[in-house]
C-alpha cells in the first residue's frame, strides 16, 4: 500500500493501517481508533465529501457503524456473558469484514491524489 501511495501521504497512513487492522488475526475496538484519527484528513481529498454526497458517505458510514456495535455485542455475550455465541459471532464477523472492505474500498475509489 505504502509504495502504491507514496506521494499522497494522508492517504498511504490510512489505506497501511485501515487493511492492517482489517487482516489482522486479532481485532479489537481500540484499533479502529487508529484509522478513525486519520478519517477527517482522508475525508478533506475525497470526492464523496467534496462533490457532497453526504448520503452515500453517511450511508456506508452508517453501516459500518451498525455493524461494528453488532459485532461488539456478540463479542460481550460471549466474553462477558458466557453465553456461547459463536455463530453469532462468526456471522457478526464476516459482517463485519465486508463492511469495512466496502467502505475502504469505497473511500480509495473516491479519493482525490494530491502528492504533499
Amino acid at each position: 500500500m505504502s509504495l502504491r501511495f507514496y506521494q499522497d501521504l494522508i492517504l498511504a497512513l490510512f489505506s497501511q493501517v485501515f487493511f492492517f487492522v482489517l487482516f489482522n488475526k486479532v481485532c479489537a475496538a481500540q484499533y479502529f481508533i487508529w484509522y478513525v484519527s486519520l478519517l477527517p484528513l482522508l475525508l478533506a481529498n475525497n470526492r464523496l465529501f467534496l462533490e457532497r454526497q453526504y448520503a452515500r458517505l453517511s450511508g456506508l458510514l452508517l453501516f459500518w457503524f451498525s455493524t461494528e456495535l453488532l459485532w461488539n455485542y456478540s463479542n460481550y455475550l460471549l466474553e462477558n456473558q458466557g453465553q456461547p455465541a459463536f455463530l453469532t459471532m462468526a456471522a457478526m464477523n464476516l459482517c463485519f469484514f465486508l463492511a469495512n472492505l466496502s467502505l475502504g474500498v469505497s473511500l480509495l475509489r473516491h479519493h482525490n491524489y494530491k502528492a504533499i
